[in-house]
């Protein structure tokens, strides 16, 4: 329904970005949100960690697949943010 703009999306965070945010927390986003506002909502939220959010090699998972930041995220699904790894 168009009205409804608090679709709560779950994001797990790993490595550092767990240990800045916490390793889950749910957000209220607006319907038809992408991954890249959701990283967006974070920083504003969580500010000591918008720098480490922003890094283009922190990767975005939804379900077992890797996401682009332009794909749509639905209320009820879980995005988990990867930090990069470190070593070669």
């Amino acid at each position: 329904e168009p009205h409804m703009h608090d679709a709560p999306v779950i994001v797990r965070l790993y490595g550092r970005l767990g240990e800045l945010i916490g390793p889950e927390v749910t957000l209220r986003t607006a319907e038809g949100c992408t991954v890249a506002d959701v990283r967006r909502a974070l920083s504003e939220e969580y500010q000591s960690a918008s720098s480490a959010l922003s890094a283009s090699r922190v990767r975005a998972c939804v379900g077992e697949s890797i996401v682009p930041d332009d794909r749509r995220v639905t209320a009820g699904e879980v995005v988990e943010f990867f930090p990069p790894v470190s070593g070669g």
